[in-house]
């Protein structure tokens, strides 16, 4: 099966909630277009930031089962908190249920809740999009607007930063993935 984006968004609109799939279409959308500013083939940026949440609104069991059979384990903190685990369900089930065996693909849907260290191009273009679409209310425009004129790492380590304030102020806890790919790119 060749997957579209219209087959795709057709799928995402049987299992997810009216805001999750726009905020997934506005993903897709500003993906697309850091892709192609980037040379990337915009496609792909569009299918992976339209899938990125796929698992996002499934049980904590499901996207656990489905997680767990990528190989990677369980971190105690996916554990505690099993949402953290609904982009590795949802690159499971891209590849297992549609067919889906682009590599880099698969790694931004993966990887777009923590990041990890050593993320290609697209999965950075994802885990970014996902926080600067143009729909979230939190961040200021300007300050959105600036992150996306930097370089990819650059945008990737603001994301990151804006992402640690967000839990330190919450009183979360901060993923190891994520201190890790900030260490790695700050040291770049």
């Amino acid at each position: 099966m060749i997957c579209t984006v219209e087959n795709l968004e057709q799928l995402l609109g049987n299992s997810l909630g009216r805001e999750r799939l726009a905020h997934s279409r506005r993903v897709a959308d500003l993906a697309a277009e850091l892709c192609v500013a980037r040379g990337l083939e915009g496609r792909k940026g569009e299918l992976a930031g339209l899938a990125h949440d796929w698992a996002r609104e499934w049980s904590p069991a499901q996207m656990r089962r489905l997680a767990l059979r990528d190989g990677r384990g369980e971190s105690a903190l996916e554990a505690r908190y099993p949402v953290l685990l609904h982009g590795r369900a949802a690159a499971v089930a891209l590849r297992e249920d549609l067919g889906i065996e682009d590599a880099q693909i698969l790694e931004a849907v993966a990887c777009h809740v923590t990041g990890r260290p050593g993320m290609g191009l697209l999965a950075k273009i994802v885990f970014a999009a996902d926080f600067l679409e143009p729909g979230r209310g939190f961040l200021d425009e300007r300050i959105r607007k600036g992150i996306l004129r930097m370089d990819i790492d650059g945008m990737t380590i603001r994301v990151l930063e804006e992402i640690f304030k967000h839990l330190r102020r919450k009183h979360r806890p901060i993923a190891r993935p994520a201190v890790e790919l900030a260490r790695e790119l700050r040291s770049s």
